[in-house]
């Protein structure tokens, strides 16, 4: 019979910590008896979905009373995980009263109304800052930082532990993402702490460590579920927001564009490859991602395939030209478009619309233009000749929000961006043509790209003549149902049809995609979470990494596991080494 180990997970949540400590008795020959304590109903519900052996209590810690939940009177190990949205730098470091930090001081009753052997605290880093706040302005008192803690800890040792602390990296335990927390063990019995070995590192230092056993970080692609698909983002019906459109730009140029790529929509406009694991999940968790470039065939039902598929069948005429309305930038406030027929927007004194100060931003007038797909994409007058169009396909503009008194022009996508201001954004241009049927996505892994044909009386291609335009008169065009215009010895008529270009897919990732990365499903087990969507990425957000607290419990309690039998070769090496 597998001896029992007797374990408390205070504000467990969804259970990261039990699932990491269930798995790692597990591997040790050991059973666990489990409490848990939460004032969350939602989080206890998932808790109690996934260890449903546990003796669950839905109730705030600072109302427990350990002797009466645990009447066994000792824990072989107490883990808890204060809360620590106060002491993150993700909030600024704002705490709005330090009741709301006070949580830690709650593990120390657990400590001296039970005989606890083993601990494990987790929290964010910054919790080694922890100290008092102003009062007046809601802020920590920079000269008392690590005030609290330190007594904290003072405290911890007095009733006979000796703590160790350390800042632990989720990624290099097999956890997909880089979540780095403050990691507290200790005991009472006099035996030091081991700390576990990482498994995992940097794909880089593997490879340049000919002789290491670690393996690389697990790449987020790895927890991706490429069975969904993210939508265009282009004629959304709410469109997204320049900030996101700026980083799915930047993401395209950093990371091999056509390759998907994550979109990190939080902290410094970051984005980020699929073949490192994902940031730190925080509580709101809508900030991660997922870029896919695809190609749109024009044609049809304008369905997208793969980047790295082969493009479809191409025309020997098909041109790709679009036109813009006139609008007006304002260079000051949000900096949003207007239509030229609408008033200007307010002009200030203070050189925004000085024609003494040519180097401070006005107001501008962007004029009807044509996009060329060739020519590095420049953007010409439509008084000007239609440039000749080449086959390939369409290529991608980024337009500063913000003027330098010079006319600042759009930049081709295979070029930097200009000089990033506190205030300034960028939109993304990007071409795009709809047929009858919208931009319909296209399965890329299962359907092909169809051929383009000039097929349905010429409701995808029209007649270009050449010639014949007066001067300011619209190029003229032909419907294929017309005749073609009039044909002379020097003048030629074209067919222009319309050819593929470059789509992006893009979608937020799932809870079970966020859940995968924190360790909590596996290949095979799959955790179930209860509560709305919003909740459960809540859960998964103030979660402990479940491999990283499975390497920490492991090494704390290996001296408890069962004596295995060696055999006399294993003894040998063992004295040999």
């Amino acid at each position: 019979m597998k001896r029992k180990m007797l374990v408390a997970d205070l504000l467990c949540g969804a259970g990261g910590s039990s699932t990491g400590a269930q798995r790692a008795l597990a591997e040790l020959g050991l059973e666990m008896e489990l409490v848990c304590v939460n004032h969350w109903p939602t989080a206890i519900e998932t808790h109690q979905k996934n260890h449903p052996e546990a003796r669950h209590f839905v109730q705030d810690i600072s109302t427990v009373r350990p002797h009466l939940i645990v009447p066994e009177g000792y824990l072989d190990l107490l883990m808890a995980s204060p809360t620590c949205t106060h002491h993150s730098v993700a909030r600024g470091g704002k705490p709005t009263s330090d009741q709301q930090r006070s949580d830690p001081w709650h593990i120390i009753t657990w400590l001296t109304e039970l005989r606890v052997k083993r601990i494990i605290i987790e929290n964010v880093w910054e919790f080694i800052g922890w100290g008092p706040v102003n009062v007046r302005t809601g802020k920590p008192i920079a000269s008392r930082k690590g005030e609290y803690f330190h007594a904290w800890i003072e405290t911890i040792k007095r009733l006979g532990f000796e703590p160790e602390w350390r800042k632990l990296n989720a990624a290099d335990y097999g956890d997909a993402t880089t979540r780095q927390r403050f990691i507290l063990m200790a005991r009472s019995d006099g035996r030091r702490v081991h700390w576990p070995m990482p498994t995992h590192k940097k794909r880089d230092e593997v490879n340049a460590d000919l002789f290491g056993t670690a393996k690389p970080w697990r790449p987020a692609r790895d927890i991706i579920d490429w069975d969904i698909k993210g939508r265009s983002i282009f004629n959304r019906k709410k469109a997204l927001a320049p900030k996101t459109l700026a980083r799915i730009y930047a993401g395209a140029v950093k990371f091999g564009w056509p390759e998907p790529y994550l979109v990190i929509l939080r902290n410094h406009m970051n984005a980020q490859g699929i073949d490192q694991p994902l940031p730190t999940i925080a509580a709101n968790g809508m900030h991660i991602g997922l870029a896919e470039p695809v190609i749109v065939n024009m044609k049809g039902r304008s369905t997208a395939s793969s980047s790295g598929e082969p493009l479809p069948t191409q025309t020997a005429h098909a041109q790709h030209l679009f036109s813009a309305e006139p609008i007006v930038l304002s260079q000051h406030n949000s900096g949003a478009a207007r239509s030229a027929g609408d008033p200007l927007p307010t002009i200030t004194t203070g050189g925004a619309a000085s024609g003494e100060r040519p180097g401070c931003a006005r107001p501008m007038l962007i004029e009807p233009f044509v996009l060329s797909q060739a020519s590095g994409g420049s953007p010409r007058g439509v008084e000007n000749p239609i440039p000749t169009a080449p086959t390939g396909g369409a290529h991608a503009l980024i337009s500063p929000y913000y003027g330098s008194g010079s006319g600042e022009t759009c930049n081709s996508v295979e070029e930097t961006l200009p000089t990033i201001t506190s205030k300034g954004r960028f939109g993304m241009v990007v071409p795009v043509t709809n047929s009858n049927g919208g931009a319909v996505a296209r399965n890329i892994d299962t359907d092909p790209v169809p051929t383009m044909t000039t097929a349905k009386g010429g409701e995808f291609a029209f007649i270009a003549a050449q010639f014949g335009e007066r001067e300011g008169q619209a190029p003229r065009v032909h419907d294929l149902g017309d005749p073609t215009p009039t044909l002379c010895a020097t003048g030629r008529v074209n067919l222009v049809e319309p050819g593929p270009q470059y789509d992006i897919l893009f979608r937020m990732l799932e809870p079970h995609e966020l859940a995968a990365a924190m360790g909590f499903t596996t290949e095979e087990f799959t955790y179930e979470f209860a509560g709305t969507k919003t909740e459960q990425i809540k859960q998964i957000g103030n979660a402990v990494s479940v491999a990283k607290m499975k390497a920490c419990v492991g090494a704390i309690m290996a001296d408890a596991a069962p004596k295995r039998k060696t055999t006399a070769e294993q003894e040998y090496l063992e004295a040999a080494e």
